[in-house]
């Protein structure tokens, strides 16, 4: 099964960390610039760490170079599911 996720990323930020804004969207914080595709890395091998799936099976869709980015995730892993292992109220966030 796959699932498309948006996001929004800022880089530089010092740290790793992930939230809901008032508006419903995911941010996710890197620490790593976006410079030779080291911010898109982290990004995916973090989302794997906390979704405890293989990061092979989470690819950049669209917005490599964007700080807006829709992710897709290969697993059985129901959207809901994905915003749970996130620690994300699915009430707030926008599908």
């Amino acid at each position: 099964m796959a699932i498309m996720l948006t996001i929004k990323v800022k880089t530089r930020s010092g740290k790793q960390s992930h939230h809901i804004n008032k508006n419903g969207v995911l941010h996710i914080l890197l620490k790593n610039a976006p410079e030779h595709n080291k911010a898109n890395s982290e990004l995916i091998l973090y989302l794997a760490k906390l979704l405890h799936i293989d990061a092979s099976h989470i690819s950049i869709h669209h917005g490599k170079k964007d700080s807006k980015k829709t992710l897709l995730l290969q697993t059985s892993l129901t959207l809901e599911d994905v915003y749970k292992k996130l620690g994300v109220e699915t009430q707030h966030a926008i599908f």
